[in-house]
């Protein structure tokens, strides 16, 4: 097995999803590796670490990608690019500190009234 020549990697593994979207049905195969044994993380444990991983990518990293649209920045600047990141995860709070669920209706609300507090 050719894994076994990678240091640190304890299994290699395949997850086959189905999904549908838009009434149509997609079958994506993906692969990974991972450096917990068989016996430190058995299928069921990898698929359930797999999801983990999607859950944080899909609620903290959409958000920035989507919402903020933080991948259509064009600031380069260290400086600069690390001052909008933080006051891109200050805005991806305001929901949970204003109680104006989802964030797109926060960034909404705020935006048309940036001085605007909400009680």
């Amino acid at each position: 097995m050719i894994y076994l020549e990678w240091p640190g990697v304890g299994q290699v593994f395949r997850i086959k999803r189905r999904r549908r979207y838009w009434g149509k049905e997609s079958i994506e195969v993906v692969r990974g590796f991972t450096s917990l044994s068989p016996k430190q993380a058995d299928a069921g444990r990898l698929l359930k670490l797999s999801r983990g991983h999607w859950g944080v990518e899909n609620s903290l990293h959409r958000v920035g990608d989507v919402t903020l649209r933080e991948d259509e920045c064009q600031v380069r600047h260290c400086g600069i690019a690390q001052i909008l990141a933080a006051l891109r995860n200050a805005v991806a709070r305001l929901p949970r500190v204003s109680g104006i669920q989802p964030l797109v209706a926060a960034t909404k609300y705020f935006g048309r009234a940036p001085g605007r507090s909400h009680q």
